[in-house]
């Protein structure tokens, strides 16, 4: 193990990559298809670390997108797999308001060291943010930050945090965990910060859930998770993602 590096944190930043390993084993098992014809993980899934939030920044501020759609799609453009793996959430506790035809996406690439979440409407709180995880190998810490486009904002109080002398710019880039004292990534995220998301496989909200509750009638989820994936390529935001979600039950 590398020095510097806790076995609490390797056990969090591999979190994600053992939920992938576990979903797209569910995922293969049905009753039309038995245990013995489960085929190797695509090579997709295996972790190549090859995108991180420097290149992120870098691609941002070298080519001044003005939207969260042109952003992912300069993203794709130089990363194109990145986007294969992510998680959709119609129900979110997050400061990005979700539904099924506009659900939060949460994309992690292949070692969930980059997270980039966002939503799809602009009339939802946060449509304006791209929210950004990023693990500090160097540090070894989890750091979360904000992407702001203020021309994406519904009115100029969804940029109350920001100043006025930056909000005619194209993006603003918050610090580490935020810069304002009256809502930063910590008050939901933790000090020292982390990831927020629930063992394998408590994941209510998520398409497809995986756990049994007698008071969810999946048959509607799995149907409402399927049209958005039919419908995606609708939106510039969402057509960048893969064609199957991290915990799909369902067949796309």
């Amino acid at each position: 193990m590398r020095k510097g590096i806790t076995s609490t944190t390797v056990l969090q930043i591999s979190v994600f990559s053992l939920m992938i390993v576990a979903s797209t084993f569910l995922w293969r098992i049905s009753v039309d298809e038995p245990l013995q014809t489960v085929s190797p993980l695509p090579k997709r899934f295996i972790a190549s670390g090859s995108f991180r939030c420097e290149q992120l920044f870098q691609i941002i501020r070298s080519n001044r997108p003005t939207t969260i759609a042109q952003t992912l799609q300069l993203v794709q453009s130089r990363y194109p797999s990145y986007f294969d793996n992510h998680a959709i959430a119609h129900n979110s506790l997050s400061l990005h308001e979700a539904s099924f035809e506009n659900p939060r996406a949460i994309v992690y690439g292949d070692d969930a060291r980059t997270i980039l979440t966002y939503n799809g409407d602009s009339t939802q709180g946060g449509y304006e943010r791209l929210e950004v995880m990023c693990y500090n190998d160097a540090q070894d810490t989890f750091e979360f930050r904000d992407i702001a486009f203020p021309g994406e904002a519904r009115s100029p109080e969804d940029l109350w945090d920001i100043p006025e002398n930056q909000r005619n710019q194209p993006f603003v880039i918050s610090p580490v965990n935020g810069g304002h004292p009256d809502l930063n990534c910590t008050m939901c995220h933790g000090d020292p910060p982390r990831p927020n998301w629930d063992t394998y496989n408590l994941w209510p909200g998520i398409c497809s859930d995986h756990f049994p509750n007698a008071h969810i009638n999946y048959s509607v989820v799995e149907e409402r998770c399927r049209a958005f994936y039919d419908n995606r390529q609708n939106n510039p935001r969402y057509a960048v993602l893969g064609d199957r979600p991290m915990g799909s039950a369902f067949r796309l």
